[in-house]
C-alpha cells in the first residue's frame, strides 16, 4: 500500500533522475560532475528500491534486489572521490576506481553465488548473519569515507587563505554540510543496528532516514550543480591546483628548498608593497596569489614565502589589511559620507557584506558602523 512517505521518496527519485540526465547532458565537462551525477542516480534508485521493497515487489526477483543493495557500498567512496575531484581537479586511473568499488563488487559476487546455490538463501531473514554483516559493513565503510571527506574539506579550507583574498566562491561549506547530513544518516542507521542486536526495534526511524535521504538528493544535486561550476574557471581551478603542490602543514621545509635568496626576497617584498600602493590591486575582488605573482614575474611559491616569512601574514590577511585601511580612509573622507557602507566596501575590493563585517572587525575591533560613528 502506497503512503505519503512513499510519495516523498518517489518525488525525490524522479527529481534525482532529472538532475542526473541534466548533469550528464550539459555539465559533464567538469570531471567532478560525473561523480556527482552517478551519486545522485544511485540515491534515486535506492529511493525507488525502498518503496518497492516495502510493497513486496521483490518477492519474485531477488537478483534485482541484491544488485540494488550493493549501491550504498558504492555511494560512500563516490562521495569522497567527488570531493577530491572537485578540490584537486584530478582524474583517477581506472584501477583506483576499482579499488574503492571492491567491497561492493565482492558483496554482489557473494550474493549472486549464494543465490545460485540456493535460491531460497537469497531472501533476507530478520536476524541472519549476512544481513547483520551487510549493515555493519555499510556503517563502517560509510562513516570512514564521510570522515575522510570532512578531513579533506577541512584541510582545503585551511589552505585557501594562501591563494585567495576572498573565499566566498571557493569555500565548500555546502559540501561539508551535506557530508555532515550523510554522516548523521549513517549514525542513525548505526544506532538502529546496534539496538537491533539487543532485540530493540527502532524500525519507525526508517521513515526519518528515508525522508532525510530524499532531501539529500535534492540538496546534493542542486547545490553541487550550482556551486561547483565555479571550479570550471581556470581563474579558480589553477590556484587550487597550486595549493596541492606543497604540503601546507610543512611549508617551512618546502621554503628551505625554494632557492629564493635573501636579496631576491628583499627585492620581491619591495616590489610587492609598491605594487599594492601604486596599482591598488586589492580593489580586485577576485584577486588571487597567481595574479599578483604574474604581475611580479615570480612563482606563486616564492611570493607566498615572501608574504608568509617577511610580512608574517597569509595572502588572505595581507590583501584584506589593505582593503580595511582603504575602507577606513573612505569612511573618514568628507566627500564619501553620502555612500553606504556596502558601496565603500565593494569599492575597496570586498565582495560580500558578511565577510566585510567579519574582516573589518577582526582588524579594527569595531564594526564598520561603529567605526563610522
Amino acid at each position: 500500500m502506497v503512503n505519503w512517505i512513499h510519495v516523498i521518496l518517489i518525488l525525490g527519485a524522479v527529481q534525482g533522475f532529472f538532475l542526473t540526465a541534466l548533469i550528464f547532458h550539459r555539465h559533464r565537462e567538469l570531471y567532478a560532475n560525473r561523480f556527482l551525477a552517478t551519486i545522485i542516480l544511485m540515491y534515486s534508485v535506492i529511493l525507488v528500491h525502498l518503496v518497492l521493497d516495502e510493497t513486496g515487489f521483490y518477492n519474485s526477483i531477488v537478483l534485482v534486489k541484491y544488485s540494488v543493495e550493493t549501491l550504498p557500498l558504492f555511494i560512500s567512496p563516490l562521495h569522497y572521490l567527488y570531493a577530491r575531484a572537485l578540490i584537486q581537479d584530478k582524474r583517477y586511473p581506472f584501477k583506483i576506481l576499482i579499488l574503492h568499488a571492491l567491497p561492493a563488487i565482492l558483496y554482489l559476487v557473494f550474493r549472486i553465488a549464494s543465490m545460485s546455490l540456493d535460491l531460497e538463501y537469497g531472501r533476507y531473514q530478520e536476524r541472519s548473519l549476512d544481513y547483520i554483516f551487510y549493515n555493519w559493513t555499510i556503517n563502517i565503510q560509510g562513516l570512514s569515507y564521510m570522515i575522510f571527506t570532512l578531513l579533506l574539506i577541512n584541510r582545503y579550507t585551511n589552505t585557501l587563505k594562501e591563494m585567495f583574498a576572498a573565499l566566498e566562491k571557493v569555500k565548500l561549506t555546502w559540501l561539508r554540510n551535506i557530508t555532515i547530513l550523510m554522516l548523521s544518516l549513517l549514525l542513525i542507521f548505526l544506532t538502529e543496528n546496534f539496538l537491533f542486536l539487543f532485540d530493540i526495534n527502532f524500525s519507525h526511524f526508517f521513515n526519518l532516514t528515508s525522508v532525510i535521504m530524499a532531501i539529500s538528493v535534492y540538496a546534493l544535486g542542486y547545490m553541487g550543480l550550482s556551486r561547483s561550476e565555479v571550479f570550471s574557471s581556470s581563474e579558480i581551478s589553477t590556484p587550487i591546483k597550486q595549493l596541492y603542490q606543497v604540503d601546507p602543514s610543512n611549508k617551512d621545509a618546502s621554503y628551505e628548498k625554494s632557492g629564493l635568496s635573501e636579496e631576491k626576497a628583499t627585492q620581491c617584498q619591495k616590489e610587492l608593497l609598491a605594487l599594492m600602493k601604486n596599482e591598488e590591486l586589492f580593489r580586485d575582488n577576485n584577486l588571487t596569489l597567481s595574479k599578483v605573482a604574474g604581475k611580479l614575474n615570480i612563482s606563486t611559491h616564492n611570493l607566498s614565502e615572501v608574504i608568509n616569512r617577511r610580512i608574517m601574514l597569509n595572502f588572505f590577511d595581507f590583501i584584506n589589511s589593505y582593503r580595511v585601511e582603504q575602507v577606513k580612509k573612505d569612511l573618514l573622507a568628507a566627500e564619501k559620507q553620502n555612500l553606504t557602507l556596502l558601496a565603500i566596501a565593494f569599492d575597496a575590493g570586498f565582495n560580500s557584506k558578511s565577510s566585510f563585517n567579519a574582516i573589518f572587525k577582526k582588524h579594527t575591533g569595531k564594526t564598520p558602523s561603529e567605526f563610522r560613528k
